[in-house]
């Protein structure tokens, strides 16, 4: 800052040394007309948040800045950019070689690479289906996010992130040539009425006798008169089949006798036990006379009942200690035993959590990879049990390792995918990962690079500004035997998230075929491809 007076005085400047976020008096975020003093009236911020958006990071939008009105001058979700069909617009309007155009044109053919070598066909057909899903799903991250905000009455305006994909990014609600991104202008003409319902229904993943909450905020900018509105709450089933309703009233008191009202408020909350059978349910709100609000109709949320869990056969070796994990296994009928180097002259399932066996380093891993390569399978459930100090991928059983790192999920983001594969038997998959049905479960963690697997089954590409892409399960041959390589965030989640359990019963099914058969000899060259490992 310089030092005050009539002319700036360059000889005087000296580095501010406090964050403007930090209470410094004297000082606030703007100044009203005849003002001539800052004035600390107004919180404004660049809220940003992971996606997919959490019950926390929901939360913190229904609540934050409680005495304080919040200016959100930055937010918003953005899409992939269609790559495909971007280069073709450039070429169609005659301008192949525009530096913009090559710049689309080399992350097109990066996605390419990678949507070969995984055989993505098998999720999406033709490389365009993963732009137009990724594209399509914007309008529904976006509505959950305005649909918190909206019912914050706190937050007196908010910058929208952003008009137009602008610097090479998907931001925007329209694309770098201007058209309308699918289902984007239904939603903002939905979430921005100036009557509006929002409605939120947590847990969005639960087990059959669970409770869960289900609020309705009313957001109504001085639509309504005073008075009283019958209105109703449903919850309706997988078959549009009722299984709950309410009726209630939201009266709207007279402003000359109380005063000014908030534009947002709670008109409804109620716990809801949900015994109902497996299936996706719909939480739903409407007046019944006198109002008609948008919203109400977007709420989703998942029962799961464990006896459509599917049943284990296979003992399962744990190998490395997990207490909970082996106690989890137990209680859920699955026969589990921990690991006996011992026992050589058989295949095994083994399981892997975050700590290798004792002795643990190379020693270990050797051993574990020569009973793979003799017809036993494994599971690793978490990338963490491969580090070696600041090597994350050092222990893992293949010649080029790759890396294990955070990929893009805040308002550029991945887009995560998972195939038709047993893995994911009886589960949401064939296409984009469902932001609702996998919200706990997606990680921010990938591997990237590497040997090539046998089977990539899940995965994220970044396709919203520059590329990057990895797999969260793959399954990677070794000798006679198979390992699958996980990220997704399936051992935190169990006895909370149901579809953590229904992965991890899955994986193991798959993982547990032919081990009837005898143990194989070790490969000829077995000692030549653990060296290539590192062991």
């Amino acid at each position: 800052m310089l030092s005050a007076g009539t002319k700036p005085a360059s000889a005087s400047f000296r580095e501010y040394n406090s964050r403007f976020s930090d209470p410094v008096p004297g000082i606030g975020s703007l100044s009203n007309p005849g003002s001539l003093v800052w004035e600390d009236v107004l919180d404004d911020q660049h809220p940003y948040r992971r996606a997919p958006h959490t019950a926390d990071i929901i939360n913190f939008f229904r609540t934050v800045s409680p005495h304080k009105p919040y200016f959100l001058s930055e937010y918003g979700i953005g899409s992939g950019v269609n790559w495909m069909r971007v280069v073709r617009l450039f070429e169609q309007n005659g301008y192949p070689l525009a530096e913009d155009g090559l710049f689309y044109k080399a992350r097109r053919d990066q996605f390419l690479a990678d949507y070969e070598k995984w055989n993505l066909a098998e999720a999406f057909g033709r490389p365009e289906e993963f732009f137009i899903q990724s594209i399509a799903k914007m309008a529904g991250q976006r509505t959950v996010g305005i649909n918190a905000i909206r019912a914050n009455p706190n937050i007196v305006a908010h910058s929208v992130t952003g008009t137009v994909d602008q610097g090479m990014s998907g931001e925007g609600l329209t694309t770098t040539f201007r058209e309308l991104k699918p289902g984007t202008v239904d939603a903002l003409f939905d979430l921005w009425a100036p009557l509006r319902w929002c409605t939120f229904a947590e847990p969005v993943n639960l087990y059959r006798g669970g409770k869960v909450k289900l609020e309705v905020v009313l957001s109504n900018e001085d639509v309504l008169r005073p008075g009283d509105y019958p209105a109703h709450v449903w919850v309706f089933g997988p078959n549009r089949e009722k299984v709950f309703d309410r009726s209630f009233t939201v009266t709207i008191p007279d402003p000359k006798t109380v005063g000014e009202q908030p534009f947002a408020r709670l008109v409804f909350s109620e716990e809801v036990p949900m015994d109902v059978p497996t299936g996706c349910y719909s939480f739903e709100v409407s007046f019944e006379a006198g109002a008609a609000a948008t919203g109400g109709q977007q709420t989703r949320f998942y029962v799961f009942d464990t006896t459509d869990m599917p049943a284990v056969a296979q003992e399962v070796v744990l190998w490395g200690e997990d207490a909970e994990l082996a106690q989890w296994l137990t209680d859920h009928g699955i026969k589990v035993r921990p690991f006996d180097a011992s026992i050589t002259g058989q295949r095994e399932l083994i399981l892997v959590s975050h700590t290798p066996a004792a002795p643990g380093g190379a020693e270990a891993f050797r051993d574990l990879a020569a009973r793979i390569a003799q017809g036993s399978s494994v599971i690793f459930l978490s990338p963490g049990v491969f580090k070696n100090g600041d090597n994350t991928t050092a222990w893992a059983p293949l010649p080029n390792k790759g890396a294990v790192q955070g990929l893009s999920h805040w308002l550029y983001h991945v887009d995560e995918w998972a195939k038709k594969h047993s893995i994911f038997t009886g589960m949401q998959n064939g296409a984009l990962m469902d932001y609702t049905y996998y919200r706990e479960i997606i990680p921010d963690m990938a591997w990237t690079g590497g040997s090539v697997p046998a089977e990539a089954v899940a995965g994220m590409n970044d396709v919203s500004w520059s590329y990057n892409a990895g797999l969260t399960v793959a399954v990677h041959k070794l000798g006679a035997g198979r390992f699958v390589l996980n990220t997704l965030l399936i051992r935190e989640n169990l006895d909370r998230i149901p579809q953590a359990e229904k992965l991890l019963r899955n994986m193991l099914n798959y993982s547990g075929q032919d081990l009837s058969q005898p143990v194989q000899p070790l490969p000829a060259d077995f000692a030549n491809q653990l060296q290539q490992m590192g062991y």
